[in-house]
């Protein structure tokens, strides 16, 4: 089920569709140097009890995402889940899978993160946090850094140093999203023999401390 944008914006549909801009107030907007367009209304999709679900962008459908992610239509068709807890009651969630080792060991390849949606306006974004930024290019997961000098322009940073950061344009980001938890699904293998390995540890630990001991009853 669909939110309708009116009722979101508890609005009729009569008040809504006045409240949109003008053709004069959206190219003052889209002239403005440092300003962006007026973006159409997030689309949520709703249970049958009228509680927001978190949509779920997995690898097949993020080409789709990119060019369909404001219609309606295309949302109510990707799988949904909800999560019961505290830490999702406030805000509009989405869910997007990890691609690729950018962003390792902080995230893994196939990690499916849990996103907040951002407003795109500089004071609303938490730099240096980690985000799904949409774009007319693609869907990335990185840490976005607001530049002081460069009020217009994000810096995408890796964790994984062997990656280079790059610049995008605020007019390039279609959506933004702030990850506030992961699903990891590379969970490491046990150790073998681990307690093998501790007593040699500690074996290790005592042969070392009879030569400290050695040493200074012999002198040498």
């Amino acid at each position: 089920m669909l939110r309708d944008p009116a009722e979101t914006a508890g609005m009729t549909h009569t008040d809504f569709i006045n409240h949109q801009p003008s053709l004069q107030q959206e190219l003052d907007e889209l002239l403005k140097p440092e300003g962006r367009k007026n973006l159409p209304p997030l689309t949520v999709a709703v249970d049958m009890d009228g509680n927001d679900t978190i949509m779920l962008v997995d690898s097949p459908a993020k080409a789709g995402y990119i060019s369909h992610h404001l219609e309606p239509e295309y949302i109510g068709q990707l799988p949904a889940m909800r999560l019961p807890l505290p830490e999702f009651r406030n805000g509009t969630y989405r869910a997007f899978r990890v691609e690729g080792h950018s962003m390792s060991p902080t995230l893994h390849d196939g990690s499916v993160v849990l996103c907040r949606f951002v407003d795109l306006e500089m004071d609303k974004i938490k730099s240096t946090y980690v985000h799904v930024v949409v774009t007319h290019e693609g869907i990335v997961t990185k840490r976005v850094i607001t530049n002081v000098d460069a009020s217009s322009t994000l810096t995408l940073r890796s964790d994984n140093k062997e990656f280079t950061s790059y610049p995008v344009n605020m007019r390039d980001v279609q959506e933004l999203w702030c990850v506030v938890a992961s699903l990891n699904f590379q969970m490491p293998a046990p150790r073998k023999n681990p307690t093998k390995q501790l007593y040699s540890f500690e074996l290790e630990e005592m042969r070392n401390r009879l030569e400290i001991l050695w040493k200074n009853y012999t002198g040498q």
